[in-house]
């Protein structure tokens, strides 16, 4: 495969999960790596050094090798800093935050400022053409082209390194090898500090530079400005499409909820690789199989419905111990907000808590309770005790239900997960201060309870369409992840000549959930 190749097919791979940020960074490697253009026609003296270049006698090493007719320098060499002054007469003032770095030039968010209320780092020099580099948060890509004049004259930040390129530099050239993958390796390995990383004016100054003849400069140019621009239509019309797809399906699932005469029995996995088709419409897809399911929508009903509150379906409602929690205790554990994640709980990890025995009857866990957490961020979510590996209580900032034999625990859990119940939760936790549910509050909620035979095919019919969801994200979760491995595949490939491991085979398929299917060969 060469970059012809992957320019006809270029439509193609920006379809792929995360397309088009890799090819805006392929494209820029290929650049600065001269294979995105044809070169021009030049002797290859013997002894000519590839991988080195020489300035004023000085050697330096690049990180890859270069066409002939190249040679590695430093950014120094190929440029000038235009000097500090303190200002002296009102002056354009550019901070970082004037940046525009999608376009590498310097935004509106300029200021016209008096000398008198010049920071201390409005200090740097520059004019039209000269390009500046944040090496505050330098990953951040904060780099532009100075490329109008001012009225009054600009100083930048010493935030900035500033290089006014020499004449046999193109500063776009110059701008998007400072974009490159090679040079954010290079000052990766070079920034300082933690909390406030950043690279010094040395260590840019001895930053290299691959240095092709100016005229071929200005077609690489030329020839990134032109992708570029195909990247930003082919953003622009999957950012079109993605909304137009995301209204059409947010009008399907909703058609489904809310209307009775709509029939939802035909929502069946075979449909779900034509609704969710991102992680946002897969989630969308998900909270109307609830809705669908506690509405008696989701399977056809055999007896007519009851309408219920939590109080008439629970046991008990009630908080839980006040305690603080000890890891040294092992005897009984005490289970906390913190300990529940993503619908789990790792009891091994559960801290345990000093208790009274005649307590531990009273909070003791079993299987089939239902916990809500009554404050906080995670206010309102809920979680079914499947197993209970450990003797454990559960703490005062949650409230358990016990679900009495009129309800199974799991059809339970449906509701309390489904739009229904936090459009209710919404209401009755809405107030001043800091939002809260409690156990009356809990026990007030109103739905509509089926028979327990009824309930058992919901369960399990969610059951089987939450198991397609999860299908479907790990497909697109995986589709992004083979895109990823394909891109830095290719770009290995363009860039170096040759695939990993072997040859690089590639074939593109606009049906695919993924756009790409590839494969590496031993040669034998």
């Amino acid at each position: 495969m060469n970059a012809s190749t992957l320019l006809d097919n270029f439509d193609l791979i920006a379809d792929a999960p995360g397309g088009v940020p890799k090819l805006r960074e392929l494209i820029l490697q290929l650049a600065v790596r001269g294979k995105l253009v044809e070169q021009e026609k030049r002797i290859h003296h013997e002894g000519h050094e590839e991988h080195e270049g020489k300035k004023e006698g000085e050697k330096i090493q690049g990180p890859y090798a270069l066409p002939p007719g190249w040679r590695w320098t430093t950014l120094r060499d190929v440029s000038r800093d235009l000097g500090q002054k303190v200002p002296d007469a009102p002056f354009t003032y550019v901070d970082v935050s004037a940046i525009d770095k999608d376009h590498g030039c310097i935004g509106d968010d300029v200021q016209i400022l008096r000398p008198e209320d010049a920071p201390s780092r409005a200090r740097k020099i520059v004019k039209r053409g000269t390009v500046i580099y944040s090496t505050v948060r330098p990953y951040l890509l904060n780099i532009a082209v100075v490329d109008r004049e001012f009225d009054p004259g600009p100083i930048v930040s010493t935030a900035f390194f500033v290089m006014h390129p020499h004449p046999d530099v193109d500063g776009r050239f110059l701008f998007y090898y400072l974009r490159s993958q090679s040079f954010t390796e290079y000052v990766n390995g070079t920034m300082t500090g933690m909390a406030y990383p950043a690279v010094n004016d040395s260590k840019m100054s001895v930053g290299p530079f691959p240095l092709p003849p100016l005229a071929e400069q200005k077609r690489i140019v030329a020839r990134v400005d032109e992708l570029m621009n195909r990247c930003d239509e082919l953003e622009a019309r999957q950012k079109e499409r993605n909304e137009r797809h995301t209204v059409l399906v947010s009008s399907y699932l909703h058609a489904l909820a809310t209307k009775p005469e709509t029939s939802s029995f035909h929502l069946q996995p075979s449909t779900f690789n034509l609704l969710a088709t991102t992680p946002s419409s897969v989630a969308e897809l998900r909270k109307t199989i609830l809705q669908l399911a506690v509405q008696g929508r989701l399977v056809p009903q055999a007896v007519e419905w009851v309408g219920v509150t939590m109080r008439d379906v629970a046991k008990r409602i009630h908080y839980g111990y006040t305690a603080s929690a000890n890891p040294s205790i092992r005897d009984v554990r005490l289970l906390r907000i913190t300990d529940i994640q993503s619908n789990r709980v790792a009891w091994d990890t559960v801290p345990g808590c000093e208790i009274e025995k005649g307590d531990v009857a009273k909070y003791e866990l079993h299987r089939g309770d239902i916990l809500i957490a009554r404050t906080g961020g995670t206010i309102g979510k809920t979680f079914l005790i499947t197993e209970t590996p450990v003797r454990a209580v559960f703490a005062s900032y949650l409230i358990r239900v016990i679900p009495s034999p009129r309800v199974l625990p799991p059809y339970l859990k449906l509701f309390l997960e489904s739009p229904d119940y936090w459009e209710q939760l919404r209401m009755k936790s809405a107030g001043t201060g800091q939002p809260n549910v409690n156990g009356q509050a809990l026990g007030s909620l109103e739905f509509s309870l089926p028979t327990l035979a009824e309930q058992k095919r919901i369960v399990a019919k969610v059951t089987e369409l939450m198991t397609q969801c999860d299908a479907l994200e790990a497909k697109l979760t995986q589709s992004r992840a083979d895109a990823d491995t394909l891109a830095a595949a290719v770009v290995h490939h363009l860039c170096n000549g040759n695939a990993p491991e072997g040859r690089l085979h590639m074939r593109l398929n606009r049906h695919a959930v993924s756009s790409f299917e590839y494969s590496f060969q031993n040669d034998r």
